[in-house]
């Protein structure tokens, strides 16, 4: 651009640039030239729209499959309350963030209404899917995981439990997961979401094998070992 453009072209500093402003002139019109208050690129808004989308997407595939093969009935009506939701927020001037502050807050109440409800029933889909399956063994905790596509697949998810009581013991809780026919699964466990002091809440990863448009169970089993039986290489 230096060298084909009419227009010479400098590279300058910011101490460069001020040498040249005059501090005696005056500019008395509004610094802001248009649709004040107006915002073009609202994050936050942006993140909640998409949120909505991916759990409606998910939601569906959890109520038909439920209402298809196991009989759950299909909650129409509170699907389209959560779909509304996300059909208003996608008018092009909602959507672009093309309006006040104010309108942006509606906005994202909206959308976390719509979230709200699609959580509520996800959560209550996957319940009564999950009661279809054979009850687990004394003293294993079941996580249920559901396969929202038409293909199987191998995958890594994490499940966030509570052991039966507070345990204060300080060796080392091993959980060991069991898939339907018993065969151990390649697991770890990872840092939960409290920070108590205690063995209580736990939070592990583990692979599993899934069927297409299935819910799976697998059983955790909890004891406690010395550190270095623990930490073995998978």
């Amino acid at each position: 651009m230096q060298t084909e453009s009419d227009v010479e072209i400098i590279h300058s500093t910011p101490e460069q640039a001020m040498e040249e402003v005059s501090m005696e002139q005056e500019y008395t019109d509004s610094l802001i030239p248009c649709f004040p208050g107006v915002y073009t690129s609202v994050r936050l808004q942006k993140e909640k729209f998409s949120s909505l989308q991916q759990k409606l997407i998910f939601m569906e595939k959890l109520c038909s499959v439920a209402s298809l093969f196991y009989g759950v009935e299909y909650p129409t009506e509170r699907i389209k309350k959560a779909e509304k939701k996300l059909l208003w927020n996608t008018f092009h001037d909602i959507l672009a963030g093309t309006a006040t502050e104010k309108g942006m807050q509606d906005a994202i109440s909206d959308l976390e209404y719509g979230i709200s409800e699609a959580n509520d029933i996800i959560a209550n889909t996957h319940l009564k899917l999950a009661m279809q399956l054979k009850p687990s063994s004394e003293g294993a905790m079941p996580i249920c995981v559901f396969n929202p596509h038409p293909y199987a697949m191998k995958t890594v998810v994490e499940g966030e439990l509570i052991l039966p009581k507070i345990y204060f013991d300080k060796k080392v809780c091993k959980l060991t997961v069991m898939d339907v026919n018993g065969k151990v699964v390649s697991s770890q466990t990872i840092k939960e979401s409290s920070n108590f002091n205690v063995h209580w809440q736990k939070r592990i990863a583990f692979e599993c094998e899934l069927a297409p448009f299935a819910i799976e169970k697998y059983d955790v089993h909890f004891e406690f070992v010395e550190e270095e039986q623990f930490f073995e290489p998978l």
